[in-house]
């Protein structure tokens, strides 16, 4: 019996695997709306998602729910928690190496509670002079986390990011992933960071069934340069000219059978109300996924 088995055996049952490329929602997209946890998570169910990943962020800046409370709120309102984020950065080898492992070690312990099944690692280091060493000695500490996840059930994914100067594209972190060969250590990837980065759309082709674990769709506009763009600009999935149809399609081909996320980190939406910002997602993303 693993840990996470020990702390749910108390728990209901977790809702139904969901079906292929189902559409779910990261709290993000209404991270900073004028909303509690609980109105997220109703807004969230009373437009059709069924699956959510949880911002830590935002339920560690409140007081009024305990992580309890939260999987209550999911349960009564239908939601899977398909993850959430823990230990950014948390393979990189430097020295808060050992600071996210303990961050990393009580969040798996916190979380287990609410059932995840996966937990982004977004790599957001910034620090100049990379080398090869990094990436090497990072391949053990990436291994000593799935190892650890192992033990809740719990699958680590590297999720890169455009900004960063260490695993900043998808085809940097299929090689890690490689490089590690751990079954709880897989890959996020986020339409975004494929775009606005520093790979392109091309290298979705090199992924190997199961290898990509988790899938977030937004899209940006085409008034910026994309070496300017932020998470600020991201918008509504199929608003911009992000070419989502194709990137789930090339997906789907490379064997993804998993939830697309609508994950935004939108100022102009978080000043909505919620249920108007739910709405609008499950909306868009609808209207993008019956091209696929």
């Amino acid at each position: 019996m693993t840990r996470r088995s020990v702390l749910l055996s108390a728990a209901v049952a977790l809702p139904a695997q969901s079906k292929k490329l189902e559409v779910g929602m990261h709290q993000a997209t209404v991270w900073k709306c004028d909303s509690d946890l609980k109105q997220d998570y109703e807004a969230i169910a009373k437009h059709g998602f069924r699956q959510v990943e949880v911002l830590l962020r935002k339920v560690d800046a409140q007081k009024k729910y305990s992580m309890a409370d939260v999987k209550t709120m999911l349960d009564d309102n239908g939601l899977k928690p398909l993850g959430s984020q823990l230990a950014p950065s948390l393979g990189f080898p430097d020295d808060k190496l050992a600071g996210r492992f303990e961050a990393f070690k009580r969040n798996l312990d916190r979380t287990a509670v609410l059932g995840i099944e996966l937990t982004n690692c977004a790599c957001i280091i910034r620090q100049s002079g990379v080398t090869i060493d990094h990436f090497k000695q990072a391949v053990d500490n990436y291994r000593k986390a799935a190892e650890l996840a192992a033990e809740y059930n719990v699958v680590v994914v590297i999720e890169f990011l455009k900004f960063s100067t260490f695993l900043s594209t998808l085809p940097s972190s299929l090689w890690m992933m490689r490089q590690v060969n751990h079954p709880n250590l897989k890959v996020c990837a986020d339409a975004f960071h494929i775009w606005a980065g520093r790979g392109k759309l091309q290298d979705i082709d090199d992924i190997r069934s199961g290898e990509v674990h988790n899938f977030h769709i937004n899209d940006v506009g085409a008034e910026k340069p994309r070496e300017l763009l932020g998470d600020a600009d991201r918008d509504m999935p199929g608003t911009g000219e992000i070419p989502l149809v194709e990137m789930v399609k090339k997906l789907e081909s490379r064997g993804y059978s998993r939830t697309v996320m609508v994950e935004l980190f939108s100022p102009k939406w978080w000043a909505r109300p919620v249920d108007e910002v739910c709405r609008e997602s499950r909306l868009a993303a609808d209207r993008v996924m019956s091209k696929i």
